[in-house]
């Protein structure tokens, strides 16, 4: 695997894509939420954007496009 995070097929991934809406605003709570938030953090995390102090705190507090 190129990722530790796991990203599964759910039935809100569908109904958030199938209203034009991410994720994030269509069902903020939900196991695909905190999967793509976990993805994206491991990304950040790679390439130097996620900083020391942004690793200490919960992703979903960052700043997040359609939220």
């Amino acid at each position: 695997f190129v990722f530790k995070s796991m990203i599964k097929r759910s039935i809100q991934y569908s109904e958030a894509s199938s209203y034009g809406l991410p994720i994030h605003s269509y069902a903020p709570g939900s196991p695909s939420a905190e999967a793509y938030s976990l993805m994206a953090e491991e990304l950040m995390s790679r390439d130097g954007t996620l900083s020391e102090k942004d690793r200490s705190h919960s992703f979903k507090q960052l700043s997040l496009p359609y939220s």
